[in-house]
């Protein structure tokens, strides 16, 4: 597992004292839910340390999502450049399906979307960085949220029962520790001035 530079350091120090990053605190992240459905890179440099981290934090259930690359697929912006248009809207919808059908079948109304630097998909085949990766999951964060949303008011007006109508979507970021071998891992803050154009 690679560490992060020192840039990379800075970067995420200054992130933090700015606020866009804060402490994963257990009790947002899981409500009154028993499980919590995580989108999710499943790189085995860093899905163990991270699988081990969300266990801990929710102290429930992980329905995990699994993909290289995490939450960027669900960037309404980003189109990774291999597929066609008809194609990436297979993959969209496919998405859209995976979380709406595990937001149903396991009664929750929170998806967690995490993504971690470095990322051999993200960086290496995508060429980003971690302002980049921040932007991406937040983008994420907000078309998650409305789709979600939009799936449950469904629900409720064809009169199927939902443990709630609004969903919450907690958006992480985990990188190596700087002297341990281990991860830590953020909260993304998407309500950050730094993140307030991206809000649709």
């Amino acid at each position: 597992m690679r560490k992060l530079t020192k840039d990379e350091r800075e970067l995420v120090e200054g992130l933090k004292k700015q606020r866009v990053l804060l402490s994963v605190r257990g009790e947002l992240l899981m409500g009154n839910n028993t499980t919590l459905v995580a989108v999710f890179c499943g790189d085995g440099d860093h899905s163990d340390d991270k699988f081990c981290h969300l266990k801990r934090e929710s102290a429930g259930k992980v329905h995990l999502l699994p993909d290289n690359g995490g939450a960027i697929w669900l960037d309404p912006n980003f189109r990774a450049p291999d597929y066609s248009s008809e194609e990436w809207s297979g993959l969209q919808r496919r998405w859209r399906d995976r979380i709406t059908g595990s937001v149903a079948m396991k009664g929750t109304n929170r998806v967690a979307l995490m993504v971690h630097y470095p990322c051999g998909e993200v960086t290496g085949n995508f060429g980003m960085g971690i302002n980049d990766l921040l932007a991406s999951v937040v983008r994420a964060h907000w078309r998650v949220k409305n789709e979600v949303d939009e799936f449950l008011a469904g629900r409720v007006e064809r009169g199927e029962a939902v443990s709630s109508t609004k969903i919450r979507v907690p958006t992480l970021f985990h990188h190596p520790h700087p002297t341990q071998d281990r991860g830590q891992t953020w909260w993304v803050n998407p309500e950050h001035a730094m993140f307030r154009h991206l809000r649709p």
